[in-house]
């Protein structure tokens, strides 16, 4: 099937295949996976708990950024575990940003063809792996990263004539609220703009000052709420502190490393080629480095997971296409076109080789409304039961779970804790004993049950130590 030749136009009849493209990959993919990924559990049960009324950063302790936390909370309210509204929501950004990415491109003239290829690549890939069912903080960034790229390139593209970097501020900004970490992002325009445009420092200052003040606004809220403290520790950990890896696969490298030479293929051709004009290659620098900034969150996101690379992956599309449209043999062009929709497939149907479901034991005596601590990462405890306590995030929860010979941090784990004690400890990382040890106020309330590593909580009224930590 000579796919480059079919797609080699941008009609409305060809964004309607691109639709029925992305619906049907992703009609795939969802009945592949029709159970909650891990992830996804955990995306729903911080909407749950925002729902409830507790409060972000002070009652649940999560590193999602304040608009994503409102995007969870809201489409809780269209059920008690809404993972259809959830995954719908997220297949309808994706097929989105496919889209405005594609027409994007055609509306700069980033290319000397029209055509609708970088959407097609986008749908593959976005379809590609379980993980882009999940409706990620780094895909909620897409939409308002699309508009960055766009008002970063007509900069470009105007000079000094006019400045557009009032607008991908604002934009940056919107990012910035969804997802922390893609700060990385804002600097790496920075960096754009300097090289390939000509910005003064006046328009530039003004970027990063847009950028800034909606994040200056919402710290300021929380500083008249009386969070300020716990937001501000927050963003520090989950801009600067390494993603969690354990829901890092194998195949993240076993597929990566392929599509990673494939692009350097793609990005030496592209970049050796006489035809482009110097908007277009600046563009294509420009785009470059956006996408580069943006792998780099794969160590500092929620979770190590191949939602991490939407805009690597765009970029991928980008320069794959350029690539194709430069070379003259049919067959070759073909050839590469099939090696990217070979790459999404072998992905899809032996990167994610069906494990076996992880079939989680019923808690005795636990109904369905049990609030529950997990110690960790398993949140599939959440399927069945509800989480309590602050300590949510593990990675968050160290700080004073790994401070257990300061009085501070046991006094505080003790007293949050017994204020609203949870049925049920499930202590995934066993860290229960060394607790329990420390502080024997919290060891009395909890015994162990026939399930290993699960502690129900057994109120004393007499016998109860008091505070105190261990020796």
């Amino acid at each position: 099937m000579l796919i480059v030749r079919l797609l080699k136009n941008d009609s409305v009849l060809h964004y309607l295949l691109l639709i029925i493209l992305f619906a049907a990959l992703r009609l795939l993919l969802f009945l592949q996976h029709p159970q909650a990924l891990n992830e996804e559990i955990a995306f729903i049960e911080i909407g749950r708990r925002l729902q409830e009324g507790d409060v972000l950063y002070r009652d649940l302790w999560v590193s999602t950024s304040p608009l994503s936390a409102m995007c969870y909370w809201l489409l809780s309210f269209l059920g008690d575990f809404p993972l259809l509204a959830f995954r719908l929501a997220a297949s309808l950004i994706g097929l989105w940003v496919v889209l405005r990415f594609n027409a994007l491109c055609m509306q700069l003239h980033l290319y000397n063809q029209r055509h609708v290829l970088v959407g097609f690549f986008m749908a593959v890939f976005f379809n590609a792996h379980p993980a882009f069912l999940v409706l990620s903080p780094e895909l909620l960034a897409m939409p308002a990263l699309m508009w960055v790229i766009y008002y970063s390139i007509r900069q470009i593209d105007e000079g000094t004539q006019k400045s557009y970097l009032l607008e991908a501020g604002f934009f940056m900004s919107i990012v910035l609220l969804i997802h922390l970490p893609y700060w990385w992002l804002l600097a790496a325009c920075i960096f754009a703009y300097f090289l390939y445009s000509n910005a003064n420092a006046t328009q530039q200052l003004s970027f990063v000052f847009t950028a800034g003040m909606p994040l200056l606004l919402v710290l300021l809220f929380f500083y008249w709420t009386g969070d300020f403290n716990s937001v501000a520790t927050h963003w520090l950990l989950q801009a600067l502190q390494a993603a969690r890896s354990v829901f890092l696969e194998e195949n993240v490298f076993l597929w990566g490393i392929p599509l990673l030479v494939l692009f350097g293929i793609f990005l030496v051709g592209t970049w050796q080629s006489p035809q482009f004009i110097n908007y277009q290659v600046r563009a294509q620098m420009t785009l470059f480095w956006l996408g580069t900034a943006a792998g780099l969150l794969f160590w500092f996101g929620d979770f190590k997971q191949w939602y991490n690379f939407y805009l690597p992956l765009s970029v991928v599309a980008f320069y794959a296409t350029h690539y194709l449209l430069i070379i003259k043999k049919k067959w070759m062009q073909e050839l590469c076109a099939w090696l990217l929709i070979g790459w999404g497939g072998s992905l899809l149907f032996f990167g994610t080789a069906n494990k076996p479901e992880k079939t989680l034991p019923t808690i005795p005596a636990a109904g369905a409304s049990a609030r529950v601590w997990v110690i960790g990462y398993d949140y599939e405890w959440y399927r069945q039961y509800r989480s309590a306590t602050p300590f949510f995030d593990y990675k968050l929860s160290r700080r004073y779970l790994d401070q257990l010979n300061h009085y501070g941090a046991c006094e505080y784990l003790a007293q949050t804790i017994l204020q609203s004690p949870p049925a049920f400890i499930i202590d995934s990382m066993q860290r229960w004993e060394e607790i329990s040890r420390q502080i024997p106020l919290l060891g009395a309330h909890y015994r162990p049950t026939r399930l290993p590593h699960v502690y129900r909580y057994t109120p004393k009224a007499n016998g109860v130590p008091p505070f105190r930590t261990a020796d």
